[in-house]
This record gives structure tokens, sequence and C-alpha cells, in this order.
């Protein structure tokens, strides 16, 4: 308990006005009357914390502290998510948020309700909510802090004051009481509800009666803001998630509670009610993926040693090396309630006490240092490996107070090769179970020592991550298989059914070269798989056409499968094809990768720009394999080698590669090669033609009956933009009027002014031309 809570203790017992009797009860189940049950009358304020901070009721306006809420999952959409440093709520004070009556007379009646998660409770107080601080004097009056709630470590708790006195001490009154939940576990949701009548306050959790304390003098008022998350001196913050924060101004009935707990349970069933199911599923096969639908999978930690991938019991299993371990962060699937099943194959490969599997809580610790657990499994092996045990030991919920209480171990006793025929390196088999606080071990599908019934039957929850291989300590060294988790009991008979399927499937070395790197668009049939029982080595061979087999694909857009086996490479990645018979599986990991179709720097330049009506020819291509890098040359007359024009208009290309410019503009070059493909651009550009300054001068000023010669053009060329002087005698440039009635033009150039006006001269020189517009004056 922390100074302010043992401050807080003191406080309630000196200025408690009326009676105060602390009467801790058992915790009551209610028996809801649906019929009477009411949720919604007098409900006044409601936060639903849907994304947002709105007020839905009255519209109370309500603002972010320091820092915006950041949003999860919760029961009802989503919940608010408090950092514990500096993210709260203020809602602004109004007649609403009083809740109180008058001084004079304590008719006051009102319910405080929300979802919370605690996650990990230190030993401090964190504040949910607070009514302004201590208000002290105000003109003539003096005002407490009406009401309260916060956390005492982990024990949600209630403060309520009426302390009131006007400065002509013609009325005060001094009423004041503190009460506290001990029923509170870190990490998991539950709903939190205060009542008060006037007379009594009382805590329920979830759909039970808590606690509850005589207290007859009702509350004060004050005009200051609600702190939400946080309290008036802004420096206790809370650190979890809330939910579904309502207030109302009258109190709840146990039917009503009733009705708010099963509104949360139809809201959100899993997080209060999961499914019993398999919650974790570790198959080790060449990773530390979950194979359930919950994907939790697990991260490879180490500062030394080594993770490896062999045969094991089933498929592949995982060796761990000294200094190696993963961790599994935080999932609620692992919080389990009050049953659970783990099993897995083991074999140490090291003496001494080892674990296998440690599930941090850091919720009950003092500091961040702490190193507490919820349940914990440990291997131990001694006299040269010939003896063997392992055994589990986990916290249970102690009801009468808000700490957990460490519950004795179990083990498998002494497994010796004497007396069972076996070494710390063979594989094992173990499974613990726990319901009802009865705690059972089985070694090899049989049950072998029963740890007697407790008083105490709810494993404690943790906001911590599940370490295996590790504690924090001393690190696990030998090899593990087929970890599963659920979050419920097996029976003998399902234990049995674990500890047997201990077959796996092979499939022949050199098929599985052919799959591990696939071409895209090849295909590799799986004619057939071996069944092996691992006990006696005996493979059986089985058509993959045989019913009892089948094959899946993780992923279709790389690599697809028929119910024949014959598996398709359809694109680039990686896929596991699946293989499953009778119940057992074999996962081969494709790697799909193309051919990279090229073609020489030279060829890419000569094709980037090609003269419209000239013609560029591609003769080869490179191809360089996908998977060992080596680059083939292959002619384009080859007939997997074709070539395509995104737009004919612009450039054509013939089968063997003869790229001929059409028209100036652009498009695509695609060249394939099998499966394979690759583009480039084609520019199709024309030479320029022009003429200098003084030329142009002079065509604009030609007059009748007079004559002026183009000496010559310029022409620039439209791939090394290199200029040129042509002759207008050369024999390839000619030169055309629009209209000989306003001039005449030589074929070498010269012009002759016929009638005033203007008409066009068309310049050309090898394939392309440029019209000037020509001027005859008088």
């Amino acid at each position: 308990m922390t100074k302010k809570s043992l401050f807080k203790r003191g406080l309630a017992t000196v200025l408690s006005g009326s009676l105060a009797l602390s009467l801790f009860v058992a915790p009551t189940p209610i028996t809801a009357n649906a019929a009477t049950a009411d949720i919604t009358s007098n409900l006044v304020a409601h936060w639903k914390f849907d994304g947002n901070i709105t007020e839905t009721v009255g519209g109370i306006p309500t603002e972010y502290g320091a820092r915006a809420l950041t949003y999860a999952k919760g029961i009802h959409g989503q919940a608010a998510v408090f950092n514990g440093t500096d993210s709260y709520l203020i809602a602004d004070a109004c007649e609403t948020l009083d809740l109180g009556s008058t001084y004079t007379a304590n008719t006051d009646a009102f319910t405080i309700s929300m979802w919370l998660n605690m996650g990990d409770c230190k030993d401090t107080t964190k504040y949910l909510l607070q009514k302004g601080g201590d208000d002290g004097w105000k003109g003539d009056y003096y005002y407490s802090t009406p009401y309260e709630l916060y956390l005492n470590g982990a024990a949600p708790s209630v403060e309520l004051s009426n302390e009131y006195q006007d400065s002509s001490s013609e009325y005060s009154t001094s009423g004041h009481n503190y009460l506290s939940d001990k029923y509170a576990d870190g990490s998991e949701w539950f709903l939190y509800t205060l009542t008060y009548d006037g007379s009594r306050i009382k805590i329920y959790h979830n759909n039970e009666l808590i606690n509850q304390l005589n207290y007859t003098d009702g509350i004060t008022k004050n005009d200051m803001d609600l702190y939400i998350g946080t309290n008036f001196d802004l420096d206790d913050y809370y650190k979890g998630m809330m939910d579904d924060l309502r207030m109302y101004t009258r109190t709840l009935s146990y039917d009503d509670v009733e009705a708010l707990y099963n509104a949360g349970v139809a809201a959100n069933k899993e997080a209060l009610n999961p499914t019993k199911q398999l919650v974790a599923y570790y198959k080790f096969d060449g990773n530390l993926n979950d194979s359930t639908a919950f994907a939790n999978h697990g991260e490879e930690v180490s500062a030394t040693g080594t993770i490896n991938y062999g045969w094991g019991k089933s498929g592949q299993a995982l060796t761990m090396g000294n200094g190696k371990y993963f961790e599994i962060p935080y999932a609620e699937q692992l919080n389990f309630g009050k049953e659970y099943t783990i099993s897995f194959w083991v074999k140490q490969s090291l003496e001494g006490n080892r674990p296998i599997l440690y599930r941090q809580n850091p919720a009950y610790g003092q500091n961040d240092n702490d190193n507490y657990y919820t349940y914990a499994i440990y291997a131990d092996s001694w006299s040269e490996g010939e003896c063997f045990s392992s055994f589990a030991k986990q916290y249970l919920f102690d009801y009468s107070s808000w700490c957990p209480g460490e519950s004795s171990e179990i083990s498998t006793n002494t497994l010796s090769t004497d007396s069972n025929g076996i070494l710390a390196s063979d594989w094992k088999h173990i499974a613990y179970t726990f319901n009802n606080g009865e705690l059972k071990c089985y070694f090899n599908g049989t049950l072998l020592t029963t740890e007697e019934a407790t008083e105490f039957t709810k494993i404690v929850n943790s906001a911590g991550s599940l370490l295996i291989g590790y504690d924090g300590d001393t690190f696990f060294q030998g090899s593990l298989d087929e970890l599963k988790i659920y979050n419920r009991c097996l029976n003998i008979s399902e234990i049995r059914t674990e500890y047997n399927r201990i077959n796996a499937i092979t499939i022949d070395s050199a098929t599985i070269t052919k799959l591990s790197k696939m071409k895209k668009g090849s295909s590799v049939t799986i004619a057939n798989i071996g069944f092996k029982n691992v006990n006696t080595g005996a493979v059986s061979n089985i058509a993959s056409s045989n019913s009892s087999v089948s094959f899946r694909t993780s992923n279709s857009a790389v690599a697809t499968v028929t119910n024949n086996g014959v598996v398709k490479a359809v694109g680039n990645g990686t896929a596991t094809i699946t293989a499953v018979c009778n119940g057992i599986s074999k996962d081969i990991k494709i790697t799909v990768k193309s051919d990279t179709v090229s073609i020489t720097s030279a060829q890419v330049k000569s094709i980037s720009t090609v003269k419209k009506g000239k013609s560029v020819t591609i003769n080869s291509i490179k191809v360089k394999d996908g998977f060992t890098g080596a680059t083939s040359t292959i002619k384009s007359s080859n007939s997997k080698v074709t070539f395509k024009s995104s737009n004919p208009k612009i450039f054509k290309v013939t089968n063997s590669g003869k790229i001929t410019g059409v028209k100036n503009g652009s498009a695509k070059l695609t060249i394939t090669y099998g499966a394979f493909s690759r583009v480039y651009n084609v520019n199709v550009k024309s030479d320029t033609i022009s003429v200098t300054s003084a030329v142009s001068k002079k065509l604009k000023a030609i007059k009748v009956k007079k004559s002026y010669t183009i000496p010559s053009i310029k022409v620039k060329d439209a791939i090394t933009s290199k200029t040129s002087t042509i002759k207008s005698s050369n024999n390839k440039v000619t030169f055309t009027s629009s209209n000989k009635k306003i001039f005449t033009v030589t074929a070498k150039g010269k012009i002759t002014g016929k009638k005033a006006g203007s008409a066009t001269l068309t310049i050309k020189y090898n394939g392309f031309s440029k019209s000037i517009t020509v001027k005859i004056v008088k």
C-alpha cells in the first residue's frame, strides 16, 4: 500500500461524521431479473470511447489533457488507452456531474460504472476519475472533493466526501469515507461499478457484489471539472484501458448491474468468456510461428547461442543452445481463467534445472526489474542424463487480497533409465492440465501425478510475455516440438491423442529440390508421399491421388497446387505447399523466381531514339537465370523470342527484332522469352530542318519580280543533336511552293516573287521537312 493510500485510510477514520462500518462480503453472484433490469433511466453521462471522447448523453464538453488518447479494441467497440504519463481527459464542470443532492439533506443516489483493463498494476495510486480537487475556500464557502475513483495498487477504490462549511459558521458538514475493492486481477477486462444510495457504498466486480460500506453523509458539490485518467493535481495517472464510462443519478440494482455486465459479454464474448479452444500451437517447422488463427508468433532472442531446426516428433523440431530463447509478446489468449492445458515434446541436452516456458507477470512487481510469473514449466536432469523430471508452478488468485498466492508445484517425479527406460536426451511427451484448482501431470500419455485441489481456482492473469527456454536467469538447452496451449482442460483421452500424433509425412529429396527453386511458369508433380512412423522408421508410400492425401498452398499468387499434387509456379515470391495425410501435415517452402530478359547497353541506346522512317534491328537478347545468375545470349530469330510494340502507329517491330519508326512519339517495346519479359521505351523522332535568321528575314520581304536564293539550310540530327549546314544545291534538298501564283522556287532554292501575298515554302531533306511562310511585297 502506498503512502497516499495510508493517508486516505487515516483520513477516512478521522473525518467520518457518520456511521462508517467497513464490511467485506464474499463475492455475491447476481441473479438477474431481465424484466426489471434498466440501464438507460437516469443515465446522465456516457463516454463510449469509440475513437473519440464525445460524451453522448448531455454533450458535456470534454477535451484531451496534455496528450491525446489512443484507442484499441475494447468491450463495446473501441476503448480509450491511457499511457500513465500525460494522457487524460477533462470534462467541463456542470450540474450533471455534481451527483450530490444538497448539503443539508442527504438524498444522494448515483452510480458510476466502467469497463477496465488495468495492464501492469504496480503498487501505486492511479486515478480513474476525480471531481476536481479539495476546492478549499471559494468566497464565503469551503468545498471538498465530492467523489474520486482510483487504483490502490491493483485494488479499484472509491472515496466520497461531504465536507462543506460557510464563513459565518451557520452551517457545516464533515463526511468522508473510503472503500477499496480487494478483488481485481491485472490485464483482464472487468466491469467496475460503484453505487451509492445515501446510506451504503457498494462495489461490484463484473456481476458480483465484492465490497460494501455504511456511509450516510452523502457527497458535497463543487464547481470544478471532472478529471478522467488522472487527478486534479495531475500527479497520479492511470495506465491501462477504459471503455463505456457511465454515470447515473440513481442507484442501479443488482439486476441493472447484471444487465450492464451481460451487455458487455454480448458485445465481446471472447474478451470475457473466451471460446474453449487451442489458443497457441508452435510446430517449430522451420520457424517460431503460431499456427492458430491468433497468430501469436514467437520472436527469436539471444545474446549468444543458437536456434536450429531438424527432424522432430512431427515435422521439424526446435533445438536451442545456451543463450538462445524465444519470446511470445503479450497476448490475451495466454490468460487462462480457471483452466488450461500445456503439452509438448521435449528432450534435454544439458543437465540442470532448465525453464521450458515462463509467463512473465510485471503487474505485481514493486519495480520494473522484478521478475514475477503467472505460470512456469521446467525440465531437470542429473546423473549424466539418466534421471529426468519436469515440474510446473503457478500463481493462483487469492480472493481475500489483491495479491496473488503462489501455488505448490507439481512434478513428474523422477523418471530414470532404470525405471522408465529413458534418457534426458530422449523425446518425451509432457502435458499439464489445470481445472477448478486441481493440477495434473501426464507423461507419454499416462497420468503420473495429481496435485490436491486448492480453494483458489483462478490463474493469475498477466500483461507479460511468454518466454520459451528462459526465465530471466537460466537458459534451456535441448529440443522442443509440438508445443500446444489450450485455455481448457483436456481429458486423458485427448492427452493420449496428443501423444499419439507422432507420425510424419516425408517427400523424396529430388522432388523437394525441384520444389525449392521453381521458375515462374514451371510445374512440379508430387507423385506420392511417404507416411513415416517415427518410432519404427517404417515408411508407406501413398499416391498423391489417394483420397486420404490433400494439398494446399499458403499463397496462390505465388504457387498453386492441385488435388493430385501438381504444383505450378505462377508468380515470384515464396509460398508454402502443405501436404496432409491422416491428420499429419508437411510444409514445403517454395521459392519462385523469374529469369531476367535484357539487351546490351548499346542496343538500349540504339532503340531509345529511332528516326522516323528509319530502322534499328535487335539481333540478340540476354537471358539471366533467376537462381544461378548465369547469362546466355539468345538470337532474336529463336522461336521463344517475341517482340511487340505497344503502339504500331509510333513504331513497328518484326518477329526478328527490326524496329521501324512510323510517327514521332513514344511507345513501349516488350521483349519476351518463354514466360519472362522486359519492357523498354522507344522514342521516334525526326531530324529538324531550319534556316538562319538572316535567310528568315529575307523570306519575309521578297519584292514582286525579284528573286532571292536560299544559299543553304540547317539540319539538326534527332539522335546526336548535331547541326549540319547543307547547301541548297545538294540533290537531297528540295523546295516546293504552296502557291506558284505568289512565288516560284527552283530546285536549288531560288525564289521569285510573282504576286504580293504569302505562301508556304516546304523544304525537304532526307525524308524530313520544314514549312516556312514566304511573304511577297510590291
